[in-house]
């Protein structure tokens, strides 16, 4: 073989070399940018009416974690919704977590609440007010055997983001009904249909929370092309003795 068919094939090896390293870095930008354009702005998800999704005493709970809401009253205005929490004997919030936007402010109407707040525990008992401020790691525990109740000292509930309850009622009802969609991958397709409603971020057992919003993001349009959605009406909140959707 001649010296000139050598440097003709290892000329054209190149070629598909640089054609190949181009093609791992572009396509995935390309597929990344229109996908985020088709799912942002072409056809865009949609959340229910929340005036109709969350009724006046109609609850959401989790059995994973022991833990349930019952609405009080929506603020469409303030975009705001007050609740009242229980958490059974044995519930907790299983991750540490922080918000970004808001304060998380309660009152131990009943029943004794430990709170592990930047991983220091912290006991709080009926009657105490309790303060969580934005960008402070935080999750509660009952490790008593008596449900404890949080709520307003005028138990007219404590106030919370709607998006964010609304978040989290579609997340406990998937994680009730599949156990495999409390881990990923499947739970990181969830968080990046429902990002820009759920401000809660974990500060352990994960990624940092920039890796989270940046995951949030990038998943986004292939949880779509997966037909993951951002509502699943069978987790609506329920009125007391109503029957589930099916």
């Amino acid at each position: 073989m001649d010296k000139l068919t050598l440097n003709h094939r290892s000329a054209t090896n190149m070629k598909r070399f640089k054609f190949l390293l181009l093609s791992i870095i572009i396509l995935p930008i390309l597929y990344l940018g229109a996908g985020l354009i088709l799912h942002n702005y072409t056809y865009p998800t949609h959340t229910p009416e929340f005036r109709t999704y969350f009724r006046d005493n109609s609850r959401f709970s989790s059995k994973w974690e022991k833990i349930s809401f019952t609405i009080l009253s929506f603020n469409p205005e303030k975009g705001t919704i007050h609740v009242n929490m229980e958490i059974a004997p044995g519930g907790a919030q299983l991750a540490s977590h922080e918000h970004d936007y808001f304060t998380e402010s309660f009152f131990v109407q009943k029943g004794n609440l430990t709170g592990i707040i930047n991983g220091i525990p912290q006991h709080f008992s009926k009657g105490q007010s309790v303060s969580i401020k934005a960008g402070v790691a935080h999750n509660f525990l009952n490790n008593t055997d008596s449900t404890v109740v949080l709520s307003s000292a005028d138990n007219k509930g404590f106030e919370l983001p709607v998006n964010y309850v609304y978040a989290l009622s579609q997340l406990y009802g998937h994680w009730d009904a599949d156990k495999t969609n409390r881990v990923p991958p499947k739970l990181y397709f969830h968080l990046a249909m429902l990002h820009k409603q759920f401000d809660y971020w974990l500060t352990e057992k994960g990624p940092s929370k920039t890796v989270q919003k940046i995951l949030r993001i990038c998943l986004a349009p292939t949880a779509r092309l997966l037909k993951y959605e951002i509502y699943d009406y069978r987790f609506t909140p329920l009125l007391p003795g109503e029957a589930p959707m099916e």
